[in-house]
Protein backbone atom coordinates (compact mmCIF):
# COMPACT_ATOMS: atom_id res chain seq x y z
CA UNK A 1 0.00 0.00 0.00
CA UNK A 2 1.51 3.42 -0.89
CA UNK A 3 1.64 6.33 1.85
CA UNK A 4 0.25 9.71 0.53
CA UNK A 5 2.33 12.19 0.69
CA UNK A 6 1.45 15.40 2.53
CA UNK A 7 0.87 18.67 -0.10
CA UNK A 8 2.01 22.07 1.25
CA UNK A 9 5.03 24.08 2.13
CA UNK A 10 6.89 23.07 5.40
CA UNK A 11 8.38 26.16 7.88
CA UNK A 12 11.53 26.02 7.02
CA UNK A 13 10.73 26.96 2.69
CA UNK A 14 8.45 29.55 4.36
CA UNK A 15 10.60 31.27 6.61
CA UNK A 16 13.12 31.21 3.87
CA UNK A 17 10.63 32.54 1.60
CA UNK A 18 10.00 35.21 3.81
CA UNK A 19 13.23 36.13 4.64
CA UNK A 20 14.01 36.65 0.83
CA UNK A 21 11.21 39.35 0.64
CA UNK A 22 12.26 41.22 3.52
CA UNK A 23 15.70 41.44 1.88
CA UNK A 24 14.26 42.68 -1.27
CA UNK A 25 12.15 45.19 0.42
CA UNK A 26 14.83 46.68 2.27
CA UNK A 27 16.57 47.14 -0.73
CA UNK A 28 13.62 48.78 -2.72
CA UNK A 29 12.41 50.77 -0.22
CA UNK A 30 14.95 53.46 -0.70
CA UNK A 31 14.75 53.55 -4.27
CA UNK A 32 11.24 54.12 -4.11
CA UNK A 33 11.27 56.39 -1.94
CA UNK A 34 14.10 58.29 -3.91
CA UNK A 35 11.91 57.48 -7.13
CA UNK A 36 8.33 58.85 -5.77
CA UNK A 37 10.33 62.32 -4.46
CA UNK A 38 11.47 62.87 -8.07
CA UNK A 39 8.19 61.92 -9.43
CA UNK A 40 6.99 65.01 -7.43
CA UNK A 41 9.59 67.08 -8.55
CA UNK A 42 9.15 66.54 -12.12
CA UNK A 43 4.84 67.08 -11.29
CA UNK A 44 5.36 70.53 -10.02
CA UNK A 45 8.11 71.34 -13.15
CA UNK A 46 5.47 70.22 -15.58
CA UNK A 47 2.48 72.05 -13.70
CA UNK A 48 4.65 75.34 -13.89
CA UNK A 49 5.96 74.62 -17.71
CA UNK A 50 2.27 74.02 -18.49
CA UNK A 51 1.26 77.30 -16.24
CA UNK A 52 3.72 79.45 -18.21
CA UNK A 53 2.49 78.31 -21.94
CA UNK A 54 -0.82 78.39 -20.70
CA UNK A 55 -0.28 82.00 -19.59
CA UNK A 56 1.66 82.64 -23.10
CA UNK A 57 -1.48 81.36 -25.07
CA UNK A 58 -4.32 83.11 -23.22
CA UNK A 59 -2.06 86.30 -23.77
CA UNK A 60 -2.36 85.52 -27.67
CA UNK A 61 -5.95 84.39 -27.89
CA UNK A 62 -7.12 87.24 -25.64
CA UNK A 63 -4.90 89.86 -27.28
CA UNK A 64 -4.22 91.21 -24.29
CA UNK A 65 -1.17 90.91 -21.33
CA UNK A 66 -2.14 88.00 -18.96
CA UNK A 67 0.22 87.96 -15.96
CA UNK A 68 1.73 84.82 -13.84
CA UNK A 69 2.34 85.41 -10.57
CA UNK A 70 2.48 83.64 -7.35
CA UNK A 71 -0.84 83.60 -4.90
CA UNK A 72 1.27 85.85 -2.09
CA UNK A 73 3.93 88.08 -3.12
CA UNK A 74 6.96 86.81 -1.94
CA UNK A 75 6.20 82.74 -1.70
CA UNK A 76 5.84 80.57 -4.63
CA UNK A 77 5.24 77.14 -2.05
CA UNK A 78 1.23 79.13 -1.68
CA UNK A 79 0.80 78.38 -5.28
CA UNK A 80 0.68 80.68 -9.03
CA UNK A 81 -1.86 82.43 -10.56
CA UNK A 82 -1.84 83.39 -14.02
CA UNK A 83 -4.36 86.63 -14.08
CA UNK A 84 -5.62 89.32 -17.06
CA UNK A 85 -3.20 92.10 -16.06
CA UNK A 86 -5.82 95.08 -17.05
CA UNK A 87 -8.15 93.75 -13.87
CA UNK A 88 -6.43 91.00 -12.28
CA UNK A 89 -9.41 88.26 -12.39
CA UNK A 90 -8.16 85.16 -12.16
CA UNK A 91 -7.78 82.40 -15.04
CA UNK A 92 -6.13 80.11 -13.77
CA UNK A 93 -4.45 78.78 -10.62
CA UNK A 94 -1.96 76.26 -9.43
CA UNK A 95 -1.42 74.53 -5.89
CA UNK A 96 1.73 75.18 -4.38
CA UNK A 97 3.42 71.98 -2.48
CA UNK A 98 4.85 71.38 1.07
CA UNK A 99 7.10 74.53 2.04
CA UNK A 100 9.30 72.05 4.36
CA UNK A 101 10.37 69.72 1.59
CA UNK A 102 10.51 71.66 -1.83
CA UNK A 103 11.59 75.03 -2.98
CA UNK A 104 10.91 77.44 -5.66
CA UNK A 105 12.99 80.16 -6.77
CA UNK A 106 11.99 82.79 -10.06
CA UNK A 107 15.15 84.93 -10.84
CA UNK A 108 15.83 87.47 -13.51
CA UNK A 109 19.58 87.28 -15.54
CA UNK A 110 20.74 89.78 -12.61
CA UNK A 111 19.41 86.87 -9.76
CA UNK A 112 16.86 89.66 -9.03
CA UNK A 113 13.66 87.43 -7.18
CA UNK A 114 10.86 87.66 -9.49
CA UNK A 115 6.89 86.94 -8.21
CA UNK A 116 4.74 88.29 -11.40
CA UNK A 117 5.93 88.64 -14.89
CA UNK A 118 3.63 89.91 -17.73
CA UNK A 119 3.20 88.16 -21.45
CA UNK A 120 1.90 90.91 -23.99
CA UNK A 121 -0.61 89.65 -26.86
CA UNK A 122 2.21 89.12 -29.12
CA UNK A 123 3.57 86.62 -26.72
CA UNK A 124 6.85 88.34 -25.34
CA UNK A 125 7.38 88.38 -21.87
CA UNK A 126 7.82 91.24 -19.71
CA UNK A 127 11.66 92.03 -18.72
CA UNK A 128 14.98 91.43 -19.84
CA UNK A 129 16.82 88.26 -20.42
CA UNK A 130 15.92 84.60 -19.78
CA UNK A 131 14.24 83.90 -16.40
CA UNK A 132 15.43 81.13 -14.25
CA UNK A 133 12.90 78.92 -12.01
CA UNK A 134 14.74 76.63 -9.59
CA UNK A 135 12.75 73.51 -7.83
CA UNK A 136 14.78 71.44 -4.97
CA UNK A 137 12.99 68.89 -3.17
CA UNK A 138 15.64 69.26 -0.14
CA UNK A 139 17.14 65.60 -0.82
CA UNK A 140 19.46 66.92 -3.27
CA UNK A 141 17.13 66.98 -6.72
CA UNK A 142 17.02 70.17 -8.43
CA UNK A 143 15.01 70.85 -11.46
CA UNK A 144 15.88 74.25 -13.11
CA UNK A 145 13.26 75.99 -15.61
CA UNK A 146 14.33 78.53 -18.20
CA UNK A 147 11.54 81.27 -19.60
CA UNK A 148 13.24 83.27 -22.39
CA UNK A 149 11.45 86.07 -23.41
CA UNK A 150 9.95 84.33 -26.56
CA UNK A 151 9.05 80.65 -26.60
CA UNK A 152 8.15 78.11 -24.80
CA UNK A 153 9.84 77.17 -21.14
CA UNK A 154 12.86 74.69 -21.14
CA UNK A 155 12.43 72.30 -18.16
CA UNK A 156 16.75 70.88 -17.35
CA UNK A 157 17.76 68.32 -14.29
CA UNK A 158 20.92 69.77 -12.69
Amino acid sequence: MRQKKDRGFTIIELMITIAVVAILVTVAAPNMSDFLQRNQLNSYVFDVVGAVAATRSEAVTRGERVSFRSKTSSDWSDGWQIILSFDASVIREGEGFPRDSYSMNLTDSSGTAIYEFSIDSRGKRSGNGNFSLQLNDGLGHNKSLSIPVYGSPIAKQE
